[in-house]
């Protein structure tokens, strides 16, 4: 059987408007998450040191909350102050994060 290749995806990425990858990967080692911007880079490569599962976070709470499809409706707010843009490396992410996601227009914002 034959399995997609991350070349595979990013052939049809520009005909799919796709312009980020998120790739989650494991080695023995670690976890990682890779950033990659198509069709010609950069990539980011982070370590996941921990992480929790939303199920897990759920079942801590007393009452659980579901935001339910509305969350999705809207682009998500990101919070960039801890970035040093002084050093070329945490600029360079700082730079890929915010275009991930779409600009929130403040006069529309509700």
């Amino acid at each position: 059987q034959r399995r997609n290749k991350i070349k595979d995806f990013v052939d049809v990425a520009g005909s799919l408007h796709v312009s980020f990858f998120l790739i989650v990967s494991s080695t023995e080692q670690s976890s990682y998450l890779r950033l990659v911007r198509s069709p010609r880079g950069p990539t980011l490569t982070f370590r996941i040191r921990s992480y929790a599962l939303a199920a897990d976070l759920a079942a801590t709470l007393r009452r659980p909350y579901s935001a339910g499809n509305a969350v999705w409706q809207s682009n998500p707010l990101l919070v960039l102050s801890d970035f040093d843009q002084s050093q070329q490396e945490q600029s360079l992410a700082a730079t890929m994060l915010r275009n991930l996601f779409p600009p929130i227009n403040v006069q529309t914002l509700q």
